[in-house]
């Protein structure tokens, strides 16, 4: 078997057939399974799957798109993985897995990450997101790493990644259960077990997304994957890494008071203060400024921030949020691609 594709399925049934769909016309030329997980569904997904012939049924409760997935790796046969969420699709051209697995195979690359189209639901608007990362990438400095993780497309989702099997099973990768930003957590992972990861300038998958959906615990989410690059930062003695996982529970606190009002956004940060992760992210971007010059004014923004969290100045920090509210750092930067 080439490759599967795995999709988690909860109460999406207005949208399934035509993710299905465009995952039958992606994997042409290729040894592809499909495997629908049912999350517990109660608006008959099972019927529009049955409708396919060979796409695969895994009906289990209710438990979140993270124990869903890894359900399906557990199932699923392919050498290579691929994820599509039930409310997305691909929309690249019918050889696109057949030449990746084909590149994979020749080259030797753990990942495949390429480019994607974000759409409003709303409006209707499509964005063609770039990573601004091509070819085989190292992300071992700082410049090429803070593009990475901090940038819609390149590690912030899976839907636009194909991922070798034997990688992610050897080096025991799976998901996390965490209500936001699975995604980005897996792959940070996958990018701290030493990966070999080509990014691709093809435009391959349509990622719907709804700019008022709000979001749970974002920097409770954040700051817990934070907690695996600074145990890297301490094993390898990595200013990478360290950086990394400062700069994620940073933009974790940002996101979190995205679109709260003054009053609302000090009381998250007070909060946020008594954790001994925000503590040790302020410290090292204000004690060991970085000198990466990728997204540069994100960066040195962030780094102030940390300058005034550690003399406890809330006021000034929430005013600086809204500030980069106004001139819409989230839009642009959140993973979720949320408006402020």
């Amino acid at each position: 078997m080439d490759i599967s594709v795995i999709i988690p399925c909860f109460n999406d049934r207005k949208t399934l057939s035509g993710c299905i769909e465009s995952v039958l016309k992606a994997t042409t030329g290729t040894s592809a399974e499909i495997i629908v997980i049912d999350d517990g569904s109660s608006d008959g997904c099972e019927d529009i799957v049955r409708q396919y012939d060979g796409v695969r049924l895994i009906r289990t409760a209710h438990s979140g798109a993270s124990y869903a997935r890894n359900r399906g790796l557990t199932e699923s046969k392919g050498d290579f993985i691929t994820f599509l969420d039930a409310d997305d699709e691909f929309c690249c051209f019918s050889d696109h897995f057949a030449g990746t697995i084909d590149l994979m195979r020749k080259k030797g690359y753990d990942a495949v990450s390429t480019d994607y189209i974000r759409r409003d639901i709303r409006s209707g608007k499509e964005t063609v997101i770039r990573s601004g990362l091509h070819g085989e990438e190292e992300l071992n400095d700082q410049d090429t790493s803070f593009t990475a993780f901090f940038t819609p497309g390149s590690i912030c989702y899976v839907w636009n990644k194909v991922y070798r099997r034997d990688f992610l099973k050897k080096n025991h990768i799976a998901f996390r259960n965490l209500p936001y930003a699975e995604d980005r957590d897996f792959n940070a992972a996958v990018v701290l077990k030493g990966a070999k990861i080509f990014f691709s300038d093809e435009v391959t998958t349509v990622y719907h997304f709804d700019p008022l959906k709000k979001t749970p615990l974002v920097y409770k989410c954040f700051a817990d994957q934070s907690v695996r690059l600074f145990k890297a930062a301490d094993r390898e003695k990595s200013l990478v890494y360290l950086y990394q996982a400062a700069y994620t529970v940073l933009l974790g606190l940002f996101f979190e008071c995205s679109g709260k009002s003054i009053e609302t956004k000090e009381r998250l940060i007070r909060a946020a203060l008594k954790d001994r992760r925000l503590f040790r992210a302020v410290r090292v971007l204000s004690v060991y400024p970085s000198g990466s010059s990728g997204q540069k004014f994100m960066r040195m923004g962030m780094e102030t921030v940390s300058r005034l969290l550690l003399r406890n100045r809330v006021k000034e920090t929430a005013l600086i949020f809204s500030l980069a509210e106004h001139n819409r750092i989230a839009a642009r930067h959140s993973p979720a691609g949320k408006r402020s």
